[in-house]
């Protein structure tokens, strides 16, 4: 049966839709939106939905037959080229034998705007009034098309069924379409009485506690709002606002509101428009959960505060480790001299190594990188959170850490430290009136059998040695829907202010950089457990640099020129009695171009350069480029307490000799000079 002519054509329908697509009968593509062609330009006319999409809800293959029996069920479908996610759902034109999709793109994370080259305003990608307007026009253009035709043939009956038919035929249109929005729309008269609504508003007023039917034709929506205990907190100002667009007063009305619910946040943008059509006053409200977009722009506002105090924090921890670089330098030359207390001094090197340490993890981390994959062992790891822990929760909460198995992994220790916090954190979350969490660390041998069974959606596991850091509770537990959504960015089950919704999402993002894999297992009223799999390092391989330094003869020099070219006083100071210490003849420089004027001024007796990175004026890869053009091949060593992988990529290009941590210890320097070549 044919659909009459209506204003509601194709190509209004892609402009409504930029993320739409139309499958024919065969699942092939037979029209893409303008927006989903530009972010995947490999999908093409005539492409079989399966080899271009793959549908992560409802789970299931996708057929004809089974496309049929889930038209009315949310739909979430991702790119397999470049792992784009739509959210949305198919309009039901089964009688053309199409299938129409309307959705919206769904990311991950808000670092994959620029990855698709889509900004915020692409998550609400039609506006619903506007929808709701090409609708009721392409209805009256159709009603009117039939009641003409049925007024001109009212004594010829065939011909009368046949306007009839196309009259249902585009109520039903009209209908699927309303229904498949998801938008809550609702249409009111000059009375601000319903006239029609779609399933959306229908389910929200549920959701919210209205009884069904409510808000259905012929109720009174203004009413309604004002005096239900179930209603929006804005709800005075929702109903003056849209009382002023029926009385004429405005045009439209917009108002971005919250209606939480007891376990979920939730924001919502009320637009309403009066209808520009002739007959009686008609205005068109719809309310579009605007959550998406509001988490969003606060995590956007969050990143922009937390990159100024990440340039705070940065400055401070920069000049922290230039104050405690001289201190622990200095040590080593005080236990020489005074051998006695030589186990003191150990314990103060100690400290001062570790508060360096610190320093340099407050560093990476305030530049918002993970900084270098390094040998770390998991024990101080766990005992640090242990501290951490131990003065944050509640007095009704025991933690217990079992650090027996002292595994070595290849990793990043402030990401992992993060990944454990956000777990127990989560775990004290689950326990309101008190409870257990136990931290192990375990090794676990993971073969072929076993991996299959262990990975995770987008998470590979392979089989191998791992090191298992195991955090469980004794909390409240799970239910297997929450289990399913809880690593979506932005999904939580705590109440509003509590929670982004964010945590679980990182930690896998960490687990998986670390070539890792997460196993969870939790019940109801039973708490919940979470395996860490992080690969462990080779045994014989964990011995960190300083221990091997300490077991072994210093290294020393038979008089050799070097320059040393740090900002820091101190640190020229301590540098310079250590080189001496070393039987090296050291020559100070205070910056780049004092140490340029140093370079041409010793250019034949130097035999090494050492180097700050970070120096006023001209810094230290400027001053590097410029003592290659005067001396390409002499030994050039970096000094920083912290660098950034692009730097070091710079740095390596000109061919530098090595690299060492600031604050740098006398067994240190003397391994790495201990290095070069023999002077000719």
């Amino acid at each position: 049966m044919a659909i009459p002519r209506m204003t509601f054509s194709l190509d209004q329908f892609s402009a409504l839709f930029p993320f739409h697509f139309i499958l024919d009968e065969g699942l092939k593509f037979r029209q893409l939106g303008p927006s989903l062609m530009k972010v995947c330009p490999e999908v093409c006319l005539g492409d079989g939905f399966q080899s271009r999409f793959q549908a992560l809800r409802p789970l299931g293959g996708v057929s004809k037959q089974w496309l049929g029996a889930h038209l009315n069920n949310f739909f979430l479908l991702r790119n397999i080229s470049n792992g784009l996610q739509l959210r949305g759902g198919f309009l039901d034109l089964e009688k053309q034998n199409l299938y129409f999709f309307t959705g919206s793109p769904w990311l991950l994370e808000s670092g994959e705007l620029l990855k698709f080259n889509l900004q915020f305003s692409d998550f609400s990608v039609h506006d619903p009034v506007l929808d709701m307007l090409e609708v009721f026009q392409a209805s009256k253009a159709a009603f009117d098309d039939a009641m003409a035709l049925a007024q001109k043939l009212k004594n010829r009956g065939s011909l009368l069924q046949k306007a009839n038919a196309q009259l249902e035929a585009s109520e039903h249109f009209t209908r699927a379409t309303l229904d498949a929005l998801k938008s809550a729309i609702v249409v009111l008269d000059e009375q601000g009485v319903v006239v029609s609504s779609n399933r959306a508003a229908e389910e929200l007023a549920q959701s919210r506690g209205f009884s069904p039917g409510e808000f259905a034709a012929g109720s009174p929506y203004l009413k309604g709002l004002l005096s239900s205990p179930h209603a929006p907190p804005a709800a005075a100002a929702l109903v003056t606002g849209i009382g002023q667009v029926i009385a004429g007063k405005r045009q439209s009305f917009e108002l971005e509101y919250d209606w939480h619910l007891p376990d979920k946040p939730q924001w919502f943008l009320c637009r309403a428009t009066r209808f520009a059509g002739e007959g009686p006053t008609r205005v068109v409200v719809s309310n579009l959960d605007n959550t998406q977009i509001k988490l969003l722009q606060d995590l956007q506002a969050r990143s922009q505060r937390m990159e100024s105090l990440g340039t705070l924090a940065g400055g401070i921890a920069h000049d922290l480790n230039n104050a405690l670089a001289p201190i622990v330098m200095g040590l080593g030359l005080l236990g020489a001299d005074t051998p006695d207390e030589e186990r003191l001094i150990d314990t103060m090197r100690a400290s001062g190594q570790r508060a360096a340490g610190m320093v340099r993890q407050l560093l990476t981390f305030s530049k918002g990188t993970g900084g270098e994959r390094r040998p770390l062992r998991i024990k101080p790891l766990l005992l640090e959170i242990q501290k951490i822990l131990t003065g944050t929760l509640p007095k009704d909460i025991q933690l217990i850490v079992d650090t027996t198995a002292d595994l070595t992994v290849l990793g990043d220790a402030t990401q992992l430290h993060q990944v454990l916090l956000n777990l127990c954190l989560n775990a004290r979350d689950a326990m309101p009136r008190g409870g257990k969490i136990v931290i192990r660390e375990e090794l676990q041998q993971v073969d072929e059998l076993f991996a299959a069974g262990l990975g995770m959606e987008g998470m590979e596991a392979k089989p191998g040695s791992y090191a298992v850091l195991t955090v469980t509770d004794t909390g409240t537990g799970m239910t297997p829907e929450v289990i399913e959504r809880m690593f979506e960015p932005f999904f939580t089950t705590k109440g509003p202010d509590k929670g982004t919704g964010l945590g679980l999402s990182t930690v896998l993002g960490i687990v998986k950089s670390h070539q890792g894999f997460l196993q969870v297992r939790s019940k109801l009223g039973e708490g919940t457990s979470f395996s860490v799999y992080i690969p462990v390092r080779e045994k014989g391989k964990n011995l960190d640099a300083e221990t091997v330094h300490k077991s072994q003869a210093l290294h020393r020099g038979n008089g050799e020129t070097v320059l040393l070219v740090d900002d820091e006083a101190p640190i020229r100071e301590i540098g310079a009695a250590i080189l001496k210490r070393l039987n090296y003849n050291p020559v100070m420089a205070s910056n780049g171009l004092e140490g340029l004027v140093k370079v041409a001024e010793l250019r034949k007796e130097l035999r090494v350069v050492i180097t700050d990175l970070a120096m006023p004026d001209l810094n230290g890869i400027q001053f590097v480029q410029a003592v290659r053009h005067s001396m390409p091949n002499i030994p050039i060593i970096v000094a920083s307490g912290t660098m950034r992988a692009k730097d070091k990529v710079e740095l390596e290009a000109l061919n530098i000799f090595g690299f060492l941590d600031k604050p740098f210890t006398e067994e240190a320097l003397a391994h790495m000079l201990g290095k070069m070549p023999k002077s000719s």
